[in-house]
Protein backbone atom coordinates (compact mmCIF):
# COMPACT_ATOMS: atom_id res chain seq x y z
CA UNK A 1 0.00 0.00 0.00
CA UNK A 2 1.45 3.37 -1.01
CA UNK A 3 1.99 6.07 1.62
CA UNK A 4 -0.82 8.20 0.19
CA UNK A 5 -3.23 5.26 0.31
CA UNK A 6 -2.16 4.60 3.91
CA UNK A 7 -2.86 8.20 4.87
CA UNK A 8 -6.23 8.14 3.12
CA UNK A 9 -7.18 4.92 4.92
CA UNK A 10 -6.27 6.46 8.29
CA UNK A 11 -8.37 9.51 7.51
CA UNK A 12 -11.34 7.33 6.50
CA UNK A 13 -11.29 5.31 9.70
CA UNK A 14 -10.50 8.20 11.99
CA UNK A 15 -14.20 9.01 12.23
CA UNK A 16 -14.44 6.13 14.70
CA UNK A 17 -13.02 6.55 18.17
CA UNK A 18 -11.40 3.16 18.70
CA UNK A 19 -9.89 0.55 16.39
CA UNK A 20 -9.15 -3.17 16.60
CA UNK A 21 -5.63 -4.52 16.41
CA UNK A 22 -6.51 -6.07 13.04
CA UNK A 23 -7.45 -2.65 11.64
CA UNK A 24 -4.27 -1.11 13.04
CA UNK A 25 -2.12 -3.93 11.66
CA UNK A 26 -3.58 -3.47 8.20
CA UNK A 27 -2.92 0.25 8.20
CA UNK A 28 0.67 0.03 9.48
CA UNK A 29 1.46 -3.11 7.44
CA UNK A 30 2.50 -5.26 10.40
CA UNK A 31 1.18 -8.46 11.91
CA UNK A 32 -0.99 -8.10 15.02
CA UNK A 33 1.50 -10.32 16.89
CA UNK A 34 4.31 -7.83 16.19
CA UNK A 35 2.23 -4.95 17.55
CA UNK A 36 1.34 -6.98 20.65
CA UNK A 37 5.03 -7.73 21.11
CA UNK A 38 5.96 -4.03 20.91
CA UNK A 39 3.31 -3.24 23.52
CA UNK A 40 4.39 -6.01 25.90
CA UNK A 41 8.06 -4.94 25.62
CA UNK A 42 7.17 -1.32 26.35
CA UNK A 43 8.25 -0.03 22.93
CA UNK A 44 4.94 1.78 22.58
CA UNK A 45 2.96 3.68 25.21
CA UNK A 46 -0.67 3.57 24.25
CA UNK A 47 -3.97 4.94 25.42
CA UNK A 48 -5.69 1.63 24.79
CA UNK A 49 -8.80 0.15 26.28
CA UNK A 50 -9.30 -3.48 27.19
CA UNK A 51 -12.84 -4.69 26.71
CA UNK A 52 -14.30 -6.89 29.43
CA UNK A 53 -14.95 -10.52 28.74
CA UNK A 54 -13.03 -13.56 27.68
CA UNK A 55 -9.44 -12.77 26.81
CA UNK A 56 -8.15 -9.25 26.43
CA UNK A 57 -9.41 -7.42 23.39
CA UNK A 58 -7.51 -4.18 23.01
CA UNK A 59 -8.90 -1.17 21.17
CA UNK A 60 -6.67 1.63 19.94
CA UNK A 61 -7.20 5.38 19.70
CA UNK A 62 -6.31 7.29 16.53
CA UNK A 63 -3.22 8.71 18.26
CA UNK A 64 -2.05 5.16 18.95
CA UNK A 65 -2.18 4.33 15.24
CA UNK A 66 0.12 7.25 14.45
CA UNK A 67 2.56 6.17 17.17
CA UNK A 68 2.53 2.55 15.99
CA UNK A 69 3.07 3.68 12.40
CA UNK A 70 6.17 5.66 13.42
CA UNK A 71 7.60 2.71 15.33
CA UNK A 72 6.80 0.34 12.43
CA UNK A 73 8.48 2.54 9.84
CA UNK A 74 11.51 3.03 12.08
CA UNK A 75 11.84 -0.71 12.64
CA UNK A 76 11.91 -1.26 8.87
CA UNK A 77 15.09 0.81 8.69
CA UNK A 78 16.60 -0.80 11.80
CA UNK A 79 16.14 2.06 14.25
CA UNK A 80 16.14 0.90 17.86
CA UNK A 81 12.56 0.65 19.18
CA UNK A 82 13.33 2.77 22.25
CA UNK A 83 14.65 5.59 20.04
CA UNK A 84 11.62 5.40 17.76
CA UNK A 85 9.37 5.38 20.86
CA UNK A 86 10.86 8.66 22.09
CA UNK A 87 10.59 10.14 18.60
CA UNK A 88 6.95 9.02 18.29
CA UNK A 89 6.13 10.55 21.67
CA UNK A 90 7.61 13.89 20.59
CA UNK A 91 5.77 13.81 17.27
CA UNK A 92 2.46 13.01 18.96
CA UNK A 93 2.98 15.75 21.51
CA UNK A 94 3.56 18.26 18.72
CA UNK A 95 0.64 17.00 16.64
CA UNK A 96 -1.75 17.13 19.59
CA UNK A 97 -0.60 20.65 20.48
CA UNK A 98 -1.24 21.78 16.89
CA UNK A 99 -4.66 20.12 16.79
CA UNK A 100 -5.68 21.73 20.07
CA UNK A 101 -4.80 25.26 18.90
Amino acid sequence: MAKLEQAQKILRISGAQLFTIEEVAEVVREKPAVIRNWISRGHIDLRFTELPGRGKRVLFAFEDIIQIMIVAEASRINIDPQISKRFAERVMSTVMRILMD
